[in-house]
Parts: structure tokens; sequence; C-alpha cells
């Protein structure tokens, strides 16, 4: 798959430490794609793998933005943030037998410009 991430550890920042830290404001942002996680999980488990659970969330802002999305066979809509200039969309697959997989899970919103009056 595409820019996986083996047994990766997601950050939490402030949200202050988002936009003025070492990333910032990337110009654009990056909304969370549910379809395309739960894509990915369906074409994992149609290849056998052995899925323990997957967790999805904003990596920098984990500690408050992350969920289990699935576990047991059962999937659980994304229903935190949704989108970030600075906190990328990831998702997590937590296997039974081999090291966690980590996904970059998004799509590019262009900001809306401001309109001076």
């Amino acid at each position: 798959m595409e820019n996986t991430k083996i047994n990766y550890i997601p950050g939490s920042m402030s949200f202050a430490e988002g936009f003025f830290g070492a990333r910032g404001d990337v110009g654009f942002n990056m909304v969370a794609d549910w379809g395309k996680a739960k894509a990915i999980i369906t074409d994992l488990l149609t290849q056998g793998k052995n899925i323990d659970n997957v967790q999805m969330g904003l990596d920098g802002d984990w500690d408050c933005n992350s969920m289990t999305i699935w576990e047991a066979g059962v999937f659980d809509e994304y229903n935190c943030w949704h989108s970030s200039q600075w906190a990328e969309p990831i998702m997590i697959v937590n296997y039974k037998d081999k090291p966690s997989e980590t996904y970059s899970v998004w799509y590019r919103q262009e900001k809306q410009k401001q309109i001076k009056p």
C-alpha cells in the first residue's frame, strides 16, 4: 500500500504548537477520508490479514482526536474532528500477528479565501 509506516506512534501537541510549530499551516485543509479508510480495511480483510483493531485520528492531535473505527468485525464510522491545516488524518491497523501499519487517509480541500469588504 502507499506510504505505509510500520509501528508508527502518532504524536500530540497543543493547538498553538500545531499552527506555529515545525509543520505549521500547510496552506490547505487535510480532510479525514472515512471512505478511503473503510476501503483499505476491507481490502486488507479480503487479503486475509489478521487485524486486531483499527484506529483513526489526527496525527499531532491524537490524544483528543482519535478513535477505534474497526474491531471484531464491526465498523464504527469516524466521528472525531474531520479536518486540519496541520494535523494529518491517519489510520493505524493493529495486527494480531505482526507490527502495525499506518496509512494516510485524507483528501485535500482548498481553504476558502476571505473576501474583504
